[in-house]
């Protein structure tokens, strides 16, 4: 435990030097914000009203550190180093109570050194507080087949309930236990039923309470939180890769896609969604593609079946090269193609040697919990759980191995030998490439420094990435977008436009384009571009759906007192995109502007249901502002005073607000 502690504090110490670990980036300043918000006893914002979109142990178990120590970033990687210590502690008790000690100390010693625990330990993010609460759930599992004590047997239960409030996907294998304790046990007295009842009671304990806030508080039923649906069909579309966590349609970027994700079902039913009614909505959708494209589907689930047990395949950002590159700490460990071809060899001999039932929950968690995660996404960071169980495993493998050179057991041995060979050597070839690995990495570096402000970093950084692989549009438009940060217009010009010849569809570019086209007063160099644009579109058989090249040519046209034309771009851009509250906004002016009350009204309030539902801005005045005044034009007084009232709750700080509503007095 104590190697393990020095081991995970130099490293945590040495990460100071990564950006992202003092602008957190991503899921981890999601947890950050979550905690903050939590700790001075607010709702965080951008969730307000809705239930629980993540799981919310790990952001409560920051701010309850926050909440004491205050909000800096350092405290709560130390005390995750402490918790991870005592994983390694956990996992010596756990292999002990299945194991004999060789087996057990062997697999305390691949956790204390093994450098994707020592990484994630590093991290805010819930995997630290996920290992020990499944290992502690393990050690009071184990025996439960036995005249389990009631106590245990609830204690059991609530440690997996504990765990599935961090990690949710835990719980496709809980309902397994009470069933195998009843295999087992064979109850006859009614008595005997009460360790299976207690156990459920003990998981349902810590859960239900959540259940009941998210349903009662929020009025939405969601048993833990409410992005299962999401996820699922992210995992489970025809565009999925198994590792990418994008959806077809939303753009990149964390909360970028979990409003698309929102608008876009929305969109397609017609009306506004609970988060509970988006969930399942995409649920259906991922069930139709597993049930009714096995074509497509079953090579989907296989990919990720194998990528489980592959190279290490990097999710929030590529874990290999940002460790080596601020460590020796990783340099110590085995690699996962050494631990997972130990540990399956483990849980082969186990289950041939001890019988499988006693160590069900040992192996039986193992193959829930990868059927989990082959059934969601497949990364590094979701594999975090089971690795602490796979190292049992693998010492368990080390220990009959040893014992089998030791008997001259050569047939064995050499079929063992073969098969971790063969595996581990699949396993190696199997892993992301180089190349990819390290243009992601300088790109989270450079994305890390563009948060920080520090454009001039970022743009080295974007290059390196760049140079790696000119293809890749993301780099170019993160690199275009610091060089309009620096003042450097016409490479950012350059790189937006290279951006767009790779992938045309991607809309992100386009934009950047031709903002920063209309910012350097080059609006006629934009509407010709535009052109060639939606042009080049047309050849390709590829329609007229392209919201932002309308938009944007509006606008321009707008400028010249082309309104007849812009009013045509603008009512385009709504077709192709009817959530533009940009483009209704733009609309609304223009017929304001002519006198056409009535279409005004229709397109402020178009706009109104385009804004963001929780953070406003300037634009809410713009549109309140036009649909107030374009109702008092109509003589809809009382529509124009309640609008007025809206627009004060939703801006009280807005002067012109305030106005508005006083006319009304």
């Amino acid at each position: 435990m104590l190697i393990g502690f020095a081991l995970r504090l130099i490293f945590v110490l040495a990460m100071e030097a990564h950006p992202p670990h003092q602008v957190p980036i991503l899921d981890s300043a999601f947890h950050v914000d979550w905690a903050r918000a939590a700790a001075a006893g607010r709702e965080y914002a951008p969730l307000a009203g809705r239930p629980f979109f993540r799981a919310p142990l790990y952001p409560w178990f920051l701010a309850a550190i926050f909440f004491v120590f205050g909000d800096g970033l350092l405290l709560p990687r130390l005390i995750q180093c402490a918790l991870g210590a005592a994983s390694v502690g956990l996992v010596y008790a756990v292999g002990r109570r299945a194991f004999e000690a060789r087996a057990a100390l062997l697999a305390a010693a691949i956790a204390a050194t093994y450098w994707l625990l020592i990484y994630f330990d590093g991290e805010l993010m819930s995997e630290a507080l996920v290992v020990p609460l499944v290992l502690a759930a393990l050690w009071l599992t184990l025996g439960l087949d036995g005249a389990a004590r009631r106590a245990r047997a609830a204690g059991a239960g609530f440690a997996w309930g504990l765990a599935a409030l961090a990690r949710p996907n835990v719980l496709l294998f809980v309902p397994l236990v009470p069933l195998w304790m009843l295999w087992t046990r064979r109850p006859r007295l009614i008595r005997e039923w009460a360790p299976p009842v207690l156990f459920g009671i003990g998981v349902l304990t810590p859960i239900l309470p959540v259940t009941a806030y998210n349903t009662f508080a929020k009025g939405d039923f969601a048993l833990i939180a409410s992005y299962g649906g999401v996820n699922l069909w992210i995992g489970n579309n025809p565009e999925s890769n198994g590792i990418d966590a994008w959806m077809p349609g939303s753009r990149r970027g964390w909360w970028e896609g979990y409003y698309d994700a929102i608008a876009l079902a929305e969109s397609a039913l017609g009306r506004p969604l609970r988060a509970s009614e988006v969930s399942r909505y995409y649920s259906a959708r991922a069930w139709d593609f597993l049930w009714n494209h096995p074509d497509r589907s079953l090579p989907l689930l296989g990919r990720k079946f194998a990528l489980f047990w592959a190279g290490e395949y990097g999710n929030n950002e590529p874990e290999v090269f940002v460790a080596h590159r601020y460590s020796w700490v990783p340099d110590v460990s085995i690699g996962y193609a050494a631990l997972a071809p130990l540990g399956v060899l483990g849980i082969g001999i186990a289950v041939a040697r001890r019988g499988a039932a006693r160590l069900f929950p040992l192996w039986g968690f193992t193959a829930a919990y990868v059927a989990s995660v082959v059934l969601f996404l497949v990364a590094s960071r979701y594999r975090v759980p089971v690795l602490p169980v796979l190292m049992i495993f693998a010492g368990h493998a080390l220990v009959w191995l040893f014992e089998s050179a030791r008997a001259h057991a050569w047939g064995r041995l050499g079929a063992a030998l073969a098969f971790l060979f063969a595996f581990g050597g699949w396993a190696l070839t199997q892993g992301p490439d180089r190349k990819a690995v390290e243009t992601n990495g300088y790109l989270l570096l450079g994305t890390a420094e563009q948060a920080r402000g520090n454009h001039r970093e970022a743009v080295a950084e974007l290059r390196r990435a760049s140079e790696l692989d000119p293809s890749r549009v993301d780099v170019l438009q993160k690199l275009a977008w610091s060089e309009r940060a620096l003042g450097d217009h016409a490479a950012a010009l350059e790189h937006y436009r290279r951006a767009l010849n790779i992938a045309p569809m991607q809309s992100q570019t386009l934009e950047g384009l031709l903002d920063l086209a209309l910012a350097d007063g080059r609006a006629e160099e934009a509407e010709q571009w535009i052109a060639n644009y939606l042009d080049a579109m047309k050849r390709r058989g590829l329609g007229e759906n392209f919201p932002v090249a309308y938009y944007y040519r509006g606008r321009i046209r707008a400028a010249r007192g082309e309104r007849d034309l812009a009013r045509g771009d603008f009512t385009q851009a709504l077709r192709g995109d009817p959530r533009s509250f940009r483009s209704a906004l733009e609309l609304g002016d223009l017929e304001r502007e002519a006198g056409h009350w009535e279409v005004a009204v229709n397109a402020y309030q178009r706009a109104l249901l385009g804004l963001h539902p929780l953070v406003a801005s300037r634009d809410d005045d713009r549109a309140y502002a036009g649909l107030v005044d374009a109702l008092a034009q109509l003589g809809r007084r009382a529509e124009a005073c309640e609008q007025a009232s809206a627009w004060r709750a939703r801006r009280p700080k807005i002067a012109e607000a305030w106005a508005a509503v006083e006319k009304c007095s």
